[in-house]
């Protein structure tokens, strides 16, 4: 179990599955970061969060 990637097909695309979604991955990178610029643009955005 190495926490490799299987792509698997559906309807609505290609969806990816995780074997160990523990190995590598942290719960930040779920979202990226918004760029600063769109967050001084837009006082009402937030920058997701652990960013």
């Amino acid at each position: 179990d190495q926490g490799k990637e299987i792509p698997t097909f559906s309807n609505s695309g290609v969806e990816f599955q995780f074997k160990n979604s523990t190995y590598g991955f942290k719960t930040k990178h779920k979202l990226l970061p918004i760029p600063r610029k769109e967050i001084e643009l837009n006082p009402n955005m937030v920058q997701n969060e652990n960013w």
